[in-house]
């Protein structure tokens, strides 16, 4: 069985750097290429960030839990806040295509431009969880032979 690897953070903006070196340790042990990694970390950023403003809204009694699984084809990163807020992340990915804010408003756009598959799972008055993911082997145009991420793994939602 593959391993799964999890971290509870507080709700809070100075909880991202735990965050982000528990997640960039994994994907060092996963030897995961620089640029990768890069990529990886900037949509880490926007995903926490997003999930303890909006999901949670910054509140002092909620966590945000991040799980982990790297294998030969895949590195998943699951983020689950318990804020319980539905969203639709299509409309906010095109509004911030039309847009022309200034700071912030493009993480959903972000995400999905420098993952390899991104999916939200929502659990209305529960929570909200984003999976994403990047794969490793990066087969050619044809990335049906990786077929969809057993998120079994990851426990209950």
């Amino acid at each position: 069985m593959e391993d799964v690897r999890k971290i509870s953070i507080p709700c809070s903006i100075k909880s991202i750097p735990e965050a982000k070196k528990f997640v960039m340790g994994i994907a060092e042990e996963a030897n995961i290429p620089m640029e990768m990694g890069f990529k990886l970390e900037l949509s880490l950023d926007e995903a926490v960030m997003n999930a303890i403003d909006h999901g949670s809204a910054l509140k002092d009694d909620q966590v945000v839990e991040i799980a982990c699984l790297a294998n030969t084809n895949r590195f998943i990163v699951m983020i689950t806040d318990y804020g319980g807020k539905p969203f639709n992340p299509e409309y906010f990915e095109k509004l911030a295509a039309k847009k022309t804010w200034g700071e912030g408003g493009r993480g959903i756009q972000l995400i999905t431009s420098m993952m390899d598959e991104v999916m939200y799972l929502f659990n209305p008055g529960r929570s909200t969880t984003l999976m994403m993911a990047m794969h490793l082997d990066k087969p050619p145009e044809d990335l049906s032979n990786l077929g969809p991420p057993d998120l079994s793994l990851f426990g209950d939602l």
